[in-house]
């Protein structure tokens, strides 16, 4: 595999992960209960909240600014950035974990590289 993919891909990865642990931090110990509100039953089910898509947007994007001012990468705009790559990133989950699953099948989750390749399309 090329060396620019695999950069390309920790660049994306490790602030999508780290954004990703933090939330379950946030979501482990009830933190910001008001925020903990399904943004719609019917389109995202119950776990997908305010506090989720609000959270891991602005986490992410931080994160994605501290690392790439971290290793020197020349982004222009780079919270805006690590902001949509959190948002698409809820919106691709969504998609996933609201699909009908027959009875038959088991449900299996996307892992994140799974997901950065699509959101990367």
């Amino acid at each position: 595999m090329n060396v620019d993919i695999l950069w390309h891909i920790l660049i994306i990865a490790v602030p999508l992960i780290l954004s990703n642990t933090l939330h379950m931090v946030v979501v482990k110990y009830s933190l910001l209960e008001d925020l903990n509100i399904p943004i719609s039953i019917r389109l995202f089910g119950r776990n997908k909240t305010y506090r989720g898509f609000l959270f891991l947007t602005t986490v992410n994007a931080l994160i994605f600014l501290a690392f790439i001012r971290f290793i020197a990468v020349p982004i222009e705009m780079p919270y805006w950035y690590g902001a949509l790559l959190g948002f698409f990133y809820l919106f691709r989950i969504a998609k996933f974990s609201s699909q009908k699953v027959s009875e038959n099948s088991t449900r299996r989750h996307p892992s994140t590289v799974q997901i950065l390749f699509l959101v990367a399309r």
